[in-house]
């Protein structure tokens, strides 16, 4: 069985929780990351976290229990954004720049989004019907 190592700054995602380390004792698909977290996606379309808070190393209770049959984790600097098989998407990390979608955006993306462009502070989606919707830091 494969595992997955880190080292470097813990504060920084380089010391894994033993919490963590359970989940990421699954099969692991993919890892992401921002300027000092890190995201796991699993096989099982679940999504594990660690590192700095503040750079989306915690996923608020409120979104991981969204986070089920992801298809792809994009990243900012500072942010995560998951892309669901049906077309949701959720962020997290910092609010400013990417970890936040406001309310009048996250309406138009429910179960519409085709793809994400992540740029340094702000992700774009791509919709269904060809719109582009922006959020984070200009």
């Amino acid at each position: 069985m494969m595992g997955v190592l880190f080292w470097g700054d813990g504060n920084c995602g380089g010391k894994i929780p033993a919490e963590i380390q359970t989940k990421l004792s699954q099969k692991v698909k993919m890892i992401f990351d921002t300027s000092n977290a890190f995201a796991a996606l699993l096989n099982n379309g679940r999504v594990v976290a660690w590192g700095d808070g503040n750079c989306g190393g915690k996923i608020p209770p409120s979104i991981q229990t969204q986070l089920n049959n992801v298809k792809m984790i994009f990243s900012t600097h500072y942010a995560f954004a998951a892309l669901l098989d049906d077309g949701s998407v959720f962020a997290w990390g910092h609010e400013n720049w990417g970890g936040k979608i406001p309310f009048d955006i996250q309406i138009k993306l429910i179960k519409n989004v085709k793809m994400i462009f992540p740029q340094r502070f702000s992700f774009t989606a791509l919709c269904n019907n060809g719109e582009l919707i922006a959020w984070g830091e200009d």
